[in-house]
């Protein structure tokens, strides 16, 4: 018997990963997904590269007075290299309260399991970004400015001098990158400010684009690698618009495989609100709202990319089914 106040290994025991999903313990057949959402946001993380599990675990959140589980609760998916669980409502909000409670209670129960839920306004607004992407330029007209070429001047300047004292503490010339059409345009702009602050970077150009497999199963690829020798020196990553993060983390991902030293992510937009992966971002121009943007560059709608400002892409008043769009929505 083991002394009063003495400890073990096993008294001493807590958690430190959560059990592994079914899907690394032997194949599974293709999951019956419950709602087509949750069926499409599994197409999403396979798109970029995010490797998930439908349901793999269910924990017991109160107990009866003899031991049995008396309330149990099972996210949606697991994406394990993530460590993190996302559980997807297409309830109505006033019902979401109960799942509210599950979530409030998972955490408080198991501290170390992280979850995110995902609203059906949330969803909604993320199909609704998607019709206005495809939309035509006389359906989709800017309703509003947010930024002016002035105030989008002004934070170029102001992460111009952010970057120059990185740089300063660097051996070697950055690259800047910039990933996609969208973040062209201010990349060019970013790179005159740091000219007038002694640094010339040299520029290059990352471009994603959907690629399928024999299987019929869309996924993302990088079709336009870097041509600049960057192996081993810091390169200074642009991007337009962070939501997801998805995009992003699968970029920053590619390059670290390949021996490149990102220093410094820069996102023109993060809709922080929207994160649904981590994804490191080390300095933003603006915090977006959840509205679709156009504008200054910005590649969703190119009918208005040569705007000096960035705006509010207008609202479509359509009929159309809600889970009709069959490509990714998620940024």
């Amino acid at each position: 018997m083991l002394a009063e106040g003495a400890e073990t290994a096993t008294t001493r025991a807590i958690q430190s990963i959560l059990p592994l999903y079914r899907g690394q313990l032997s194949p599974v057949d293709p999951p019956r997904f419950a709602h087509p959402a949750e069926a499409q946001l599994a197409q999403v993380f396979s798109f970029y590269g995010i490797r998930w599990a439908y349901e793999p675990t269910t924990f017991a959140l109160e107990w009866h007075p003899d031991g049995d589980p008396s309330e149990m609760f099972t996210p949606d998916f697991y994406l394990p290299d993530h460590r993190l669980y996302i559980e997807l409502t297409t309830m109505r909000q006033r019902l979401v309260t109960r799942k509210n409670r599950k979530v409030r209670l998972l955490t408080q129960v198991y501290p170390n399991a992280r979850i995110k839920l995902v609203y059906r306004r949330d969803f909604l607004r993320l199909v609704e970004t998607f019709r206005r992407a495809i939309a035509s330029p006389a359906e989709a007209g800017i309703d509003a400015i947010l930024w002016s070429e002035d105030e989008i001047r002004c934070r170029i300047n102001a992460m111009a001098s952010e970057i120059a004292d990185v740089c300063a503490e660097l051996s070697d010339a950055p690259v800047l990158v910039a990933l996609g059409g969208g973040a062209v345009r201010w990349q060019r702009e970013l790179r005159a400010a740091l000219v007038l602050r002694g640094i010339s970077p040299e520029i290059d150009h990352l471009r994603l684009a959907r690629a399928r497999r024999p299987q019929g199963f869309a996924h993302v690829r990088i079709c336009r690698p870097l041509r600049a020798v960057v192996r081993d020196r810091p390169i200074i990553l642009l991007t337009d618009v962070v939501s997801t993060g998805m995009s992003l983390r699968y970029v920053q991902d590619w390059l670290t495989r390949r021996s490149v030293t990102v220093v410094h992510t820069c996102a023109l937009l993060d809709r922080v609100s929207a994160r649904l992966v981590d994804v490191r971002i080390d300095s933003a121009a603006f915090t977006a709202p959840h509205e679709l943007l156009a504008g200054y560059g910005l590649s969703l709608q190119p009918a208005h990319a040569h705007q000096p400002f960035i705006g509010v892409v207008r609202s479509l008043q359509t009929d159309a089914p809600v889970m009709a769009a069959r490509e990714p929505l998620l940024q």
